[in-house]
């Protein structure tokens, strides 16, 4: 009695079970869900100790799994069937259509992970089944007294067939909804086309008389059936169409399908396009009409002439663009450009189109990376740039500089290329490059300038003091002479460096060429080695074998931009001034280099490469030229043109001064101890009463105590505690516009105007020399006066 108790208590349970899986099935819409809860209500109904659930793809492979019911070790199941690896259980109920009993699951199941679990109960496994489509299997946990009633199978199918079902009709469901969507998409895409494009069926007889027509010719062309039913088709055809559309209809009633286009007039009056197909209606083997499909092609027409135009807008879009614009075919020919790529490559279309392949433009070295590119672009990888710059070849050989922009165009397989020429904006690059170069050199330059300046000071101060003493005419006078020449030439030097180096605009003044040359040779003559007749810089090139080296001066008058000179050289007279030498030659290589700052080819240390980089600045600072020619092993020669200035206008040295004859109290403040010296020295040789100082505050210090014992203050510009600018400033808040003259050893142009707003009335560019120092004193004092 409690078995038979117990066994219909069990059913209970399962057909309550059953029953809230039918109103799951009903109410539940999402899948994951729905076999979750199943298994929950199988195993939480106490009709079943636990339950699983497998669903398979359509072509049978794992997708997911769920369990509920006690049991940790269905992870390590869900693994295993992740893997592919056989569940014998399973196995057996996807091959069978009933319902497939495992009593003894330890000793079956060995391996299985649930094994273990199930104990003295049994397994019952079904798969879920509809139609031909299996959806998976549903395995529970059952006593082994349960499994002994037939009933308790059948319900178990009928669960796994419910299951199937529902699973059946979401999978519908799904399909339908994405259906659904899909078709709300297109139509909301396509909505005005669709609502236009419709289709009229009719019928005429042999006459062209119409005996039916569809309802939605109302909706096409305005008129009801009936208003047409009666009536030739011909009356609404388009009279400039009506020919080719009686040949058409001609043709169908002969026997032969028919096409055709035309224009028909619709109730308004309007014009509409209608494209026809239509077929004789043959009956007992006489031909006593025709049917056939009637679309209003009137959008289509529209979009047709639309697209016609969007083509032709981008057409010309193509061929207005600035940039060169090519299509590249997956093959690497063009098959399309436009006139800027003509004007580029120096092709014509017609030469290009079809029959050039993209790779011929490209310079060799960058060959390689483009064919990359090109395939990674074909292949739809994204690490193939956008943007990227190459070398352009033209048809004269010319190369250019390009900055380009590719890309695929969706669907073809082309490319299109858009070009733009930098090459002027690399040149622009390379100048600045220059530039920036030169503005290093300035800063190396002007650091050095004040200390070199200090030093050449104090040499040429001395010279000229023992000058001053010694006979004029006597060797040693014209010895120290000279020594005065050079630092002259060292001063003006470093000033033409700063000048050139900082971009400054250059002073020029006229000067005789020549002399200067005959100096300079002077200078050297003593230093010459054996091998060389004349030695200037390009000594260098012949330190090891000898040669000659040799100076030429000529006129030359230059009618226009002139071969062999710079471009911008302008027309006019020249001095043309050829040193050229039968050393080792410049490489051909690095010939267009050799003006650059800081490129030598000299050894480490042996070559600083400012040399042409700065007489270039300071040839073209006099609007002139330097150009060179070079073969290498047989010399180089450099040419330099100088524009020239006409009679009368050459420089006029200054007089000499006379010892003794200047007066006037002056303050020299320098923190160099030998320019305090010389300075001091020579001052008073020429009559003046000077005081000399070391330091800027005890300068200031003495003029406050003493303001009327000086008639002119002498500072160096850089000097520690107060600079002489600072000086100036507080020496006119004593002495309001007390002459101040100002010494240094930077470029005088970057601070004239600075010190002339303080009111300075000279600066002087170190090293002092005695003539010019005295003629600037006196210009001052004689004015004071």
């Amino acid at each position: 009695m409690q078995h038979m108790e117990k066994k219909l208590r069990h059913i209970n349970s399962v057909l309550y079970a059953l029953r809230k899986i039918h109103r799951m099935i009903i109410a539940e819409k999402n899948r994951d869900r729905l076999i979750q809860g199943i298994c929950d209500s199988l195993a939480g109904t106490s009709c079943y100790y636990s339950a699983w659930m497998v669903m398979l793809g359509r072509a049978g492979e794992y997708t997911q799994s769920t369990m509920s019911g006690p049991g940790e070790e269905f992870q390590s199941l869900q693994g295993q069937l992740k893997k592919n690896q056989a569940v014998p259980c399973l196995q057996k109920a996807l091959a069978r259509i009933d319902v497939v009993l495992t009593k003894d699951p330890p000793a079956a199941c060995y391996g299985c992970p649930l094994a273990g679990q199930y104990g003295a109960n049994a397994a019952m496994t079904v798969r879920l089944k509809y139609k031909d489509r299996i959806y998976g299997a549903l395995s529970v946990s059952v006593s082994e007294e349960s499994v002994e009633n037939p009933e308790e199978y059948d319900l178990l199918q009928d669960i796994a067939e419910d299951i199937a079902f529902a699973l059946h009709n979401m999978k519908v469901e799904e399909a339908h909804r994405r259906s659904e969507e899909a078709l709300k998409k297109s139509e909301k895409k396509y909505l005005t086309l669709v609502e236009n494009i419709n289709e009229v069926l009719y019928t005429v007889d042999e006459k062209g008389i119409i005996t039916y027509v569809s309802p939605c010719v109302e909706v096409l062309g305005g008129y009801a059936p009936s208003e047409l039913i009666g009536r030739s088709f011909l009356d609404f055809v388009y009279k400039e169409d009506m020919p080719g559309r009686i040949e058409q209809f001609q043709k169908a009633v002969s026997g032969a399908n028919e096409t055709s286009e035309y224009r028909y007039v619709a109730k308004s009056g309007d014009l509409h396009w209608a494209k026809t197909s239509g077929r004789a209606i043959i009956e007992k083997g006489q031909v006593v009409g025709v049917q056939g499909v009637l679309t209003d092609i009137t959008d289509l027409k529209r979009a047709e002439k639309e697209l016609k135009e969007s083509e032709q807008r981008h057409k010309t879009l193509f061929q207005v663009t600035p940039a060169a614009t090519a299509i590249i075919e997956n093959d690497m020919t063009i098959s399309m450009v436009n006139d800027q790529f003509e004007r580029l490559s120096r092709y014509s279309r017609e030469e290009i189109e079809g029959k050039k392949k993209w790779t011929e433009f490209v310079a060799p070295n960058d060959l390689e990376k483009m064919r990359r590119y090109h395939e990674q672009r074909r292949g739809g990888s994204d690490s193939a740039p956008g943007e990227y710059e190459f070398r352009f070849i033209d048809r004269n050989k010319d190369v250019k500089n390009i900055a380009l922009n590719v890309a695929v165009i969706p669907e073809t397989g082309k490319s299109i290329a858009a070009l733009v020429d930098i090459t002027g904006m690399k040149q622009a690059e390379k100048r600045l490059q220059q530039t920036q170069k030169r503005e290093s050199i300035g800063t190396l330059a002007g650091g050095i300038a004040h200390d070199f300046n200090n030093i050449l000071a104090g040499m040429l101060g001395y010279t000229q003091l023992a000058m001053l003493t010694l006979p004029k005419g006597s060797q040693l006078y014209n010895n120290l002479e000279n020594i005065i020449r050079a630092g002259r030439r060292g001063r003006d030097l470093i000033k033409q460096i700063l000048s050139f180096s900082r971009n400054q605009t250059t002073r020029t003044e006229p000067i005789l060429v020549r002399p200067v040359i005959k100096e300079i040779v002077k200078l050297l003559q003593a230093t010459l080695p054996a091998t060389i007749e004349i030695r200037t810089n390009a000594g260098y090139a012949m330190q090891e074998n000898g040669g000659i080296l040799e100076l030429q001066t000529d006129l030359l008058e230059i009618e226009s931009r002139a071969a062999g000179f710079d471009f911008n050289i302008a027309p006019g007279k020249y001095l043309k001034i050829t040193v050229s030498d039968t050393g080792c030659g410049i490489d051909p290589e690095i010939l267009d280099k050799v003006f650059e700052p800081y490129f030598t080819t000299k050894p480490h240390g042996q070559g600083s490469g400012l040399g042409l980089a700065v007489a270039r600045g300071i040839v073209t600072g006099y609007k002139g030229s330097i150009t060179v020619y070079s073969e290498k092993g047989k010399g180089s020669t450099f040419n330099v043109c100088l524009p020239v200035v006409e009679k009368g206008k050459t420089r006029i040295e200054r007089s000499e001064s006379v010892a003794g004859q200047g007066h006037g109290r002056i303050l020299f403040v320098d923190d160099e101890v030998t320019l305090v010296d010389t300075g001091r020295q020579i001052l008073e040789h020429f009559g003046y009463d000077v005081t000399g100082l070391t330091s800027s505050i005890k300068a200031l210090d003495l003029f406050r105590k003493q303001p009327d014992a000086f008639d002119l203050v002498i500072a160096d510009m850089t000097m520690p505690g107060m600079t002489g600018s600072n000086l100036a400033r507080e020496i006119m808040r004593i002495r309001p516009g007390f002459p101040v003259v100002i010494c240094s050893g930077f470029s005088e142009q970057l601070m004239s105007q600075s010190l002339k707003d303080i009111g300075v009335r000279a600066i002087m560019m170190k090293p002092l020399l005695d003539n010019e120092l005295v003629s600037v004193i006196e210009s001052i004092l004689s004015n004071k006066k």
